[in-house]
């Protein structure tokens, strides 16, 4: 995959009324076939927010894993922890790493 336009990027009108995708520094990345502001701002947000989501899904992915580790590694425990692969807390683990795989440039 190649490099992307350098982000953040910004909602802008094209010669003609249409929408557009325009760089910081005034690159046009894309002219919106579908004249709807809507579309461009929800495009502006996602590509905008893309880093910082992931980045925050990689944190949270790796702080569940790290405290089932700790659960498991418990000292003093009658019996250790050991997490079941069902429920809520592995569940999010699954779906925190799907997330994080489906990001990923192809």
């Amino acid at each position: 995959m190649s490099e992307h336009t350098e982000l953040p990027w910004k909602h802008c009108s094209v010669t003609g009324g249409w929408d557009g995708i325009e760089s910081n520094d005034g690159q046009l990345v894309a002219k919106l076939a579908l004249n709807n502001p809507a579309n461009a701002e929800y495009i502006v947000l996602a590509c905008n927010s893309h880093k910082d989501l992931l980045d925050a899904c990689k944190a949270q992915y790796e702080a569940i894993d790290r405290l089932f580790a700790m659960l498991i590694d418990a000292k003093g425990m009658k019996s250790p922890f050991f997490p079941s692969k069902c429920g809520q807390p592995w569940e999010a683990l699954c779906q925190g790493n799907a997330a994080i795989e489906q990001a990923k440039p192809k």
